[in-house]
């Protein structure tokens, strides 16, 4: 069984993230590559070229919507079983190629919302969805997200959740290049619109100087966030990592786990967080309640006076701390990744056994 995993690039992100884990995993079960329409090399890009996984770049900084990208993909996906396509460029494109190409064609579905979902964009995803074999999606929020916009042209779906290599995070030690001084809060996301990491910010103003920030990431909002911190004068107390490829350390070294989202599919770095075993807390919307939901503590959205209030609390309280971690655990370890490939090796020897 050959496999074609196509993603818009490997820069840093959740389905990026999600691909450099789950493809040795499923190397052990079929014959596995993957496609870039941007190929430009990244830490991502290294680690599977590293392990042999065999990377198809298009470019290495055309446009993700290029046309070129669409023929490069027919071509390509002649010469597998299955395609299997993530986010929203690859995944329209994927559609038209599917026209061209007898491969069973599969996505994931990586979101409960996003900005293309306006009332113009819907017969185009209706049509998408419809050229799909199936769906998998990574919560049940999703699910009903996309089954909403698809309507009677839906394919079959199934759920199935993202997972990290629990005991990765687990047996973590502390990064050892952080000084740690007074109580860490971390966030680990990319700074863009669907992360919310100026609630935080503004949370963090609110509690006593002991209490610093630590924000993992990259992306378009730094420069705002940057200003905020500024403004609110604390700029001494947050800090900004940038990109890091040893999460598990940063995590490992910090007090509490908090993930602050105006949209999130599902909340991989929320279980990250517990797997470290610290306590999270997190946004109350869609995706990511699902996971943090009497594991963790929520909030409510864009609320920085509970947020600040809940952190102080958990820091406060020994006991309460001690709980969520237990609970926190007990949580991460139903999410571990070994349990998602099996999901989608299950996926693909059904659309094996349907051709």
């Amino acid at each position: 069984m050959k496999v074609l995993h196509v993603i818009t690039n490997l820069e840093t992100g959740g389905a990026e993230k999600l691909l450099v884990d789950l493809l040795p995993l499923l190397k052990q079960g079929c014959q596995v590559e993957l496609a870039l329409f941007q190929g430009r090399k990244t830490e991502f890009y290294n680690q599977l070229e590293d392990i042999g996984i065999t990377i198809n770049s298009f470019s290495e900084n055309t446009n993700v919507y290029h046309p070129k990208n669409i023929f490069c993909l027919v071509k390509l996906a002649r010469r597998f079983d299955i395609v299997h396509t993530h986010n929203t460029a690859c995944q329209i494109y994927g559609a038209i190629a599917s026209l061209f190409c007898r491969a069973k064609w599969c996505t994931t579905e990586h979101t409960t919302t996003s900005h293309h979902r306006v009332w113009w964009f819907t017969p185009i995803e209706k049509w998408m969805y419809s050229r799909y074999t199936h769906v998998i999606c990574i919560s049940e929020a999703t699910q009903q997200s996309m089954l909403e916009v698809a309507g009677k042209s839906t394919p079959k779906t199934t759920v199935i959740c993202n997972g990290i290599n629990v005991r990765k995070y687990h047996d973590a030690v502390p990064a050892s290049d952080l000084k740690k001084e007074g109580k860490i809060i971390t966030m680990v996301g990319r700074w863009s619109y669907q992360k919310d990491q100026a609630t935080i910010i503004r949370a963090i103003a609110k509690l006593p100087d002991t209490y610093k920030l630590w924000l993992v990431g990259y992306g378009e909002m730094e420069e705002s966030l940057r200003k905020l911190a500024n403004e609110l004068c604390v700029n001494d107390r947050v800090l900004f990592l940038g990109l890091r490829n040893d999460v598990h350390n940063v995590l490992k070294a910090s007090d509490v786990v908090a993930q602050s989202s105006h949209i999130e599919g599902f909340g991989l770095a929320a279980v990250e967080g517990m797997a470290a075993g610290k306590p999270v807390i997190a946004s109350d919307v869609k995706g990511l309640a699902q996971v943090v939901k009497d594991a963790g503590v929520l909030f409510p959205h864009e609320d920085a006076d509970r947020l600040a209030q809940e952190i102080e609390c958990i820091c406060e309280d020994e006991v309460l701390y001690s709980e969520l971690v237990k609970r926190g655990y007990k949580r991460a370890a139903q999410y571990d990744i070994s349990t998602m490939a099996e999901g989608y090796m299950n996926v693909y020897k059904k659309l094996m056994r349907n051709r």
